[in-house]
């Protein structure tokens, strides 16, 4: 039997990121759409990795290597919730750990944020760019390479713009 796929996961290699310093998503309830398991990650040139994803029992997925480089625990946290607007999407809210422990994670690191498509034989995650039409939206400060929102309601505007134009994935994952 096939499970469903996971994705979502890196704001790790993101360009025009959208970010915050803030977690923009405190205090909801994440949705647990993906089960635990295996993973097979492949970015939009082509290249695989095998990952582990693990659901904890406040909502929260944990994605790793399953052979991390030595010395590093490369862990990303996930918490995914639905978009207004655009049934067939979530958002995806991805804290990259690196080799931090789990507890130091959460001091210190910005937030990403990306768009998840779940697909009947994978997941495609998209990191929104941080272009031109992002710029002019209101609550939108933008550096070089990312687009940092201090409230939801001003992320929530941009993904929908978003989430509008043609879908291009950065990559897909699959959970076997």
């Amino acid at each position: 039997m096939k499970r469903v796929l996971i994705v979502a996961a890196t704001g790790l290699f993101c360009a025009g990121c959208f970010q915050s310093d803030a977690q923009l998503y405190a205090g909801v309830k994440p949705l647990t759409p993906f089960h635990s398991g295996p993973v097979t990650s492949r970015d939009k040139d082509g290249k695989t990795e095998a990952m582990t994803l693990a659901l904890g029992a406040d909502g929260v997925y944990r994605l790793a290597p399953k052979k991390p480089p030595r010395g590093s625990a490369d862990i990303v946290l996930l918490r995914f919730f639905p978009l207004a607007g655009a049934p067939d999407l979530l958002v995806a809210e991805v804290r990259d750990c690196g080799d931090s422990s789990l507890a130091r994670c959460a001091v210190g690191k910005s937030f990403n944020y990306e768009l998840v498509r779940a697909q009947p034989d994978r997941a495609e995650w998209r990191d929104p760019d941080c272009s031109k039409t992002f710029s002019k939206l209101a609550g939108v400060a933008v550096t070089i390479d990312s687009c940092k929102f201090g409230d939801r309601a001003s992320l929530e505007k941009a993904l929908r713009v978003a989430a509008a134009l043609p879908w291009q994935a950065d990559g897909a994952y699959l959970l076997h």
